[in-house]
Formats: structure tokens, sequence, C-alpha cells
């Protein structure tokens, strides 16, 4: 049986956000991250915000072609970038429901370990993996295919 991670990363690939690594969260969770890490965390919140707006109806090439390693490092340097994607994410988490008040703070930010509490709830509240079963199925069996014929 797939394991939690494995899952998640899956998950995450199938929306084109590969940035997104199973050792970024175990960082948040423990409130380890670096700066570039922390705003990784931002970024895939809004990247995520973003697919359920487009109720998951996303190229997960493109995405990943927006993501590629260029572009989303210049875009992890650039605070305006930030401000613009922390409204967006703050806005639509709102509005769908998620009450944490240290996630909407003006006046200190909200920690890597409220950043992934957002995230979880997000996955849960877009039924994410429901979703993306497809994709998820898909490639496991796919990798099942491949260690079976060997």
């Amino acid at each position: 049986t797939p394991r939690f991670g494995y899952l998640l990363r899956l998950g995450f690939e199938s929306i084109g956000a590969q940035y997104a690594s199973i050792e970024l969260l175990r960082k948040a969770k423990k409130g380890q991250t670096t700066e570039h890490e922390y705003w990784t965390l931002w970024r895939l919140l809004h990247d995520l915000v973003l697919v359920v707006l487009a109720d998951f109806q996303v190229d997960s090439r493109e995405m990943e072609r927006m993501n590629d390693v260029e572009t989303l490092e210049s875009e992890l340097r650039d605070p305006q970038l930030h401000a613009l994607q922390m409204e967006l994410v703050r806005f639509y988490l709102y509005e769908w429901g998620f009450v944490c008040t240290a996630f909407y703070s003006e006046t200190v930010r909200p920690s890597s370990q409220v950043l992934l509490l957002a995230l979880a709830w997000l996955l849960a509240f877009s039924t994410f993996f429901e979703r993306q079963q497809q994709y998820i199925l898909e490639v496991c069996v796919d990798i099942t295919t491949c260690f079976c014929i060997n």
C-alpha cells in the first residue's frame, strides 16, 4: 500500500507542483523552514487555490512549465508577488471557511505550521485526493506493472 507521503507527492505532481517535497512539509511541521521554503509553502497554497478555482481542470504540464526552476526561483524572491499571492490565498480560504486567526494576522506573519494547517485544510476542503485519484491510480498501476514485467 502506498504511504501517505507518496500519495501527497503524486497529488502535487498531478497539478504540476513538483517543487513541493515531503521534506518541505516535514520542516514546516517542525517550524524549521528557511525563508525560501517558507515562500515555497505560500506558492503551493497559491497554486492549489488556483487549481480549486479552476475546478481541477488544469494542464499539469502547463503548471509545471510555469513552475520551472528558473521561474520559481525568481518568483520566490519577489516581495510584491508574495503580497499578491498571500492576499489571494487569504481571501479565498476565508471565503471557503478556513478559520485560523494566526493565518490572517497582518502584524505577525503566520508560522510554517499555520501554513501547513492551511494546506491540510485546503486539501480536505477541496476533496483533493478524490479529484486527483484517476491520475494517482494510473501512476501507481504503471509503476506496479513495470515491477511485474521485470
